[in-house]
């Protein structure tokens, strides 16, 4: 996270990010909303008569948005487990307050300790035979491991991504090991998982897949005497378009700040970049901005400076239609984006110093949106929330 800042302070005194959680609690109710159609047959081999759980996906500095802010305000609106990447990163949420939601971690090095996670509460996302001989090599034994205080893990699949997760010819190896070690008191086996290779897309022939191997994994797991509790395939695309991928949990991530990757709802920005003008100067035709005098005046016109440049997710690569609003207006960026700082053209107005200018916002006054941005820098609105620098300072509002 960036600089913190209290909300009682002037937001005019350098760039902050401003976080809105009601904004995130809508967001997540939406999800609600979506993974209980009614009784849909979504794994295909019973109808599901109960609403599968929402896992509020909170990696990447809650997607740049704040871990605990984003975290408490899903949780408020009705998520009731919490998803993170790291042990470091589920550490980070324990400490900042949430201290009884599940949290399952699921991008894991080789040495996390099964004492460690359950000291913090934390589940463990096991993607393949040596990451499970390392994880019990580190479990207490079984007649020091009380039943509710065994180290609890989710089995992980690939499925077609060749990424994270088990290789389908070693599934059923992996699971006939952790059956054992369930039985021998050494662990509890909670979770079977997996992740949609097309995630952000429809694509209803390839999930299909996706939900028969899962399938698959259950059957593999009930013909050892193992019935995990949840399984969970489905992120924030499938979650909106694809009833049968839901099973008992579905992860949302970028759908709590507002991104949908299916691009068939519009979900609510969670956050607002400001910055403020910190120079102005009025320049003549011909003069040239910036590095390598990539951008020359037409015409005699005003500049302003603002503080954010590459340093703080305002990428070099930035086309001259990219631009920012300031009292309701738009105005485009000029010139080669630095580290630091960009300079925007005002054309006939003198911009007073402290002037806010809006680098984005949810939308809703027609300024400029992390999709604006998205477009602007040829990428995913992922990736423009995510690259926030940490010089950034923070608030949070509802």
């Amino acid at each position: 996270m960036g600089l913190p800042l209290k909300l009682t302070r002037q937001l005019r005194s350098g760039p902050v990010l401003t976080t809105h959680t009601k904004a995130i609690e809508a967001n997540t109710k939406t999800f609600l909303d979506a993974v209980n159609p009614g009784d849909i047959e979504r794994s295909h081999d019973a109808l599901a008569k109960s609403t599968p759980h929402i896992m509020a996906v909170v990696k990447g500095d809650g997607y740049g948005h704040g871990y605990t802010w984003v975290a408490e305000a899903a949780l408020n609106a009705g998520a009731t487990w919490l998803g993170v990447t790291s042990f470091a990163e589920a550490q980070i949420l324990r400490e900042g307050g949430i201290t009884h939601t599940p949290i399952l971690s699921w991008l894991n090095s080789i040495e996390v300790d099964a004492k460690d996670s359950v000291e913090l509460g934390v589940d463990i996302a096991i993607p393949g035979l040596e990451h499970l001989k390392s994880f019990l090599a580190t479990c207490a034994p079984p007649e020091k491991n009380k039943s509710e205080r065994r180290a609890r893990i989710h089995l992980q699949f690939d499925m077609g991504m060749a990424r994270d997760g088990c290789a389908e010819e070693y599934w059923q190896t992996l699971i006939q090991e952790a059956a054992k070690a369930h039985n021998d008191g050494l662990i509890s086996v909670v979770g079977l998982m997996s992740h949609l290779r097309n995630s952000g897309e429809k694509d209803l022939e390839d999930n299909a897949l996706a939900v028969k191997k899962m399938l698959k994994v259950r059957a593999l797991a009930k013909a050892v005497d193992l019935h995990p509790e949840i399984t969970h395939l489905a992120a924030t695309g499938a979650a909106l378009t694809d009833p049968t991928t839901h099973f008992d949990m579905v992860r949302i991530g970028a759908g709590l700040v507002g991104i949908d990757p299916s691009e068939t709802l519009n979900l609510i920005g969670a956050s607002t970049l400001t910055a403020p003008v910190i120079q102005h100067r009025r320049i003549s035709r011909g003069e040239t901005v910036g590095y390598s005098r990539t951008w020359t005046a037409p015409a005699d016109t005003n500049l302003a400076l603002i503080p954010v440049g590459y340093a703080d997710a305002i990428l070099r690569k930035i086309p001259s239609t990219a631009g920012v609003q300031i009292a309701g207006k738009r105005f485009n960026i000029v010139g080669r984006v630095s580290m630091d700082q960009v300079v925007i053209e005002t054309g006939d107005w003198e911009v007073p110093l402290g002037e806010v200018a809006t680098i984005w916002g949810p939308g809703t006054d027609s300024e400029p949106t992390i999709h604006d941005w998205a477009i602007w820098e040829d990428t995913i609105a992922h990736e423009v929330v995510t690259t926030i620098g940490p010089r950034i300072a923070r608030a949070v509002t509802d």
